[in-house]
């Protein structure tokens, strides 16, 4: 698809699930939205920017976020943080006009937002938006804000691999930080998905490195981790992990070595407290 293509059928997306709404001010200021990437798109038509095409990006999820949320007020400049928490993700956005992406072909430049599904989303765009269908996308450089995150949390590293069979140190994508270890899970999954498709695979290191259990009723112990059914101890240290109680932690502990190494992962907890 190319980038008119693209923008046009975003632009009728939006119109159409518009009409759910019976709410003449969203109305107006979704075409307010439409018109305006109309303009942009008008006066670039033959070869768009780094900073044009951001800049239709953050048009099209303007709009969207107003169908999203339902939010009348008024307009505001850049986009709207999530309520009570604000914008702690921050990645560079690499692109690749070849399906089988690889870092460091175009970098597009920075994004930010609260959900790292919604960067993963909006660099794909940017990659569909230059090369169409054939498109692919990469975050590098993922930081969290960890003034922003709240204490019971976790946070860890999240590593990308290319092949089906993880290999840990092959790519760090950055930090990731979730309410449980499934949420982090879910969210460097989601990572290496876009950029490898089905061979792509993920782990999780570091977790909750140079962290403090929160206050509460929480359970902690040691991740470790195998790449064999047959699980022995001191294999790989994922990290520290925290928990409601030692059944949760056994849980997430195991999920994540499924996650990495599917049915052969296996799991074990050391130093619980």
């Amino acid at each position: 698809m190319n980038l008119k293509k693209w923008i046009a059928s975003t632009i009728c997306l939006t119109t159409v699930t518009f009409t759910a709404h019976a709410n003449p001010q969203l109305e107006q200021r979704v075409l307010l939205k439409s018109e305006r990437v109309q303009q942009l798109l008008h006066m670039h038509s033959k070869d768009l920017s780094n900073r044009e095409l951001q800049a239709i990006l953050q048009h099209l999820n303007s709009a969207v976020e107003i169908i999203r949320t339902g939010d009348v007020s008024p307009v505001r400049p850049g986009p709207r943080p999530h309520p009570g928490m604000g914008s702690f993700y921050t990645a560079q956005c690499h692109i690749d006009d070849d399906p089988d992406f690889t870092y460091d072909q175009k970098v597009v430049g920075e994004l930010s937002g609260r959900r790292l599904v919604q960067l993963v989303d909006d660099c794909q765009a940017l990659a569909e938006a230059a090369y169409g269908s054939k498109g692919s996308s990469g975050l590098k450089n993922l930081k969290v804000d960890m003034s922003k995150v709240p204490d019971y949390f976790q946070v860890a590293i999240c590593e990308v691999d290319d092949d089906p069979d993880f290999t840990s140190g092959q790519m760090t994508v950055g930090s990731v930080a979730g309410s449980s270890v499934d949420e982090l899970i879910e969210d460097c999954s989601s990572v290496a998905s876009t950029m490898y498709g089905a061979k792509g695979s993920f782990g999780l290191s570091k977790l909750n490195d140079g962290r403090s259990v929160p206050r509460g009723n929480y359970k902690s112990a040691e991740c470790w981790l195998d790449d064999d059914p047959d699980f022995t101890d001191g294999q790989i240290k994922a990290g520290m992990i925290w928990g409601t109680s030692a059944r949760d932690l056994i849980s997430q502990c195991d999920a994540l070595a499924k996650a990495t190494f599917k049915d052969k992962g296996s799991s074990g907890l050391k130093n619980l407290h």
